[in-house]
């Protein structure tokens, strides 16, 4: 989202408005970006209205806190000085221009959790290629958001690209947000850009993610994460490449105990659906596979193939989990490193507990696809 900021102190809310009208009756945030201490909340509305949020500890209605903020249509909420690991039930009440305060919009009430500490385990779920396909889409996000066989609930969920079908406003509303509404407004949702969102305003429009919002980086627990725009320029004379180097170079990547990076298209690929078309990104070879080796990244996820993949070089775990409704691909050809390749709608799971983590990708009818346990290096 890229838009003019404002702060209301009271709450330490930070407040971020767009004042682009629109036919769009949405009105359910979307939760993105939480830290131990602060959370993200998007939400947009029809006409421009005065809205107000009401905060709380969930279950300790004393603890309530409330702030309103002029007439818009996109809102961009960052809540500060909240508590790791805590339960957050929070109010969003909007004011039509053609009535009064006393009689406001339906009140819409949600719950969220803000992470635990760095030493904490935490698990997260992965998928990729949606298409628009609203009902593979809404059986994966449920299973996924079902605790693990360690009974870790998922902190968030990781898209690797082409959530929607194209990149227009009424596609993200019916290919992902309204389906979606039921999980998108209490976990997180970090997503890179695939080819099908063809780089549009809307997908700025409904993420909030740092800098320039189409790849960004951010540490949960003790992993560092970087998602990936492979749709722009990424040679290793671009902007994107040496935002990637320094932030691989990172204190905070130095720290981690796992890195993890995410894009859309893969550097290696054995399926697709008219053979000899794709074989892997060119480009992810020649500039991104010996950058991962040197900075010691763990963990590789990516789409646009439409199936399961998995395999290592060099240290390097690669995972493609592009199975989240689109067609589905078939073999074409083999990399000798790629051990597992199942074409099926699918889902990752990824559970980490200090230096250890476990991977399990499960298909639609909880059929399991592939597991895996690696140590940290």
């Amino acid at each position: 989202m890229q838009c003019a900021r404002f702060i209301l102190l009271p709450l330490a809310f930070l407040v971020v408005s767009c004042g682009e009208e629109t036919n769009t009756p949405y009105e359910i945030p979307l939760l993105q970006m939480t830290t131990p201490t602060s959370a993200t909340l998007v939400w947009e509305t029809e006409r421009k209205e005065p809205a107000c949020l009401t905060l709380e500890l969930e279950g300790q209605p004393a603890t309530r806190e409330t702030t309103c903020y002029p007439s818009d249509t996109l809102h961009e909420l960052v809540l500060t000085g909240l508590q790791p690991a805590t339960h957050y039930r929070y109010e969003i009440a909007g004011v039509k221009p053609d009535k009064t305060e006393e009689n406001p919009l339906p009140v819409t009430s949600h719950t969220f959790r803000t992470p635990d500490e760095a030493t904490k385990p935490f698990a997260f779920g992965v998928m990729g290629d949606s298409h628009g396909k609203v009902d593979v889409l809404v059986q994966l996000l449920t299973a996924a958001t079902l605790p693990g066989p360690r009974r870790m609930p998922i902190d968030f969920l990781l898209h690797v690209g082409d959530a929607v079908e194209d990149g227009g406003h009424a596609t993200y509303f019916t290919d992902l947000i309204e389906p979606g509404r039921a999980v998108f407004d209490g976990l997180p949702l970090y997503a890179a850009m695939g080819n099908h969102e063809e780089d549009s305003d809307w997908f700025y429009h409904y993420h909030a993610y740092p800098g320039r919002e189409d790849y960004y980086a951010f540490t949960h627990g003790n992993t560092f994460f970087v998602v990936l725009n492979t749709n722009k320029d990424y040679t290793s004379s671009s902007k994107q490449y040496h935002w990637l180097v320094q932030r691989l170079a990172s204190p905070e990547a130095a720290r981690a105990t796992w890195r993890v990076v995410s894009f859309h298209h893969p550097p290696y690929g054995q399926g697709w659906g008219p053979c000899g078309d794709f074989t892997g990104d060119a480009d992810a070879q020649e500039y991104l596979v010996p950058l991962f080796e040197r900075q010691r990244v763990d963990l590789v996820f990516n789409g646009h193939v439409h199936g399961y993949e998995r395999g290592s070089r060099q240290g390097v775990t690669y995972v493609t989990t592009g199975g989240g409704g689109g067609g589905l691909d078939h073999h074409c050809q083999s990399w000798d490193h790629i051990a597992v390749a199942k074409y099926a709608h699918h889902h990752v799971r990824v559970e980490i507990d200090g230096e250890r983590l476990w991977l399990r990708a499960v298909g639609l009818d909880g059929q399991l696809l592939d597991q895996l346990q690696l140590r940290a290096h």
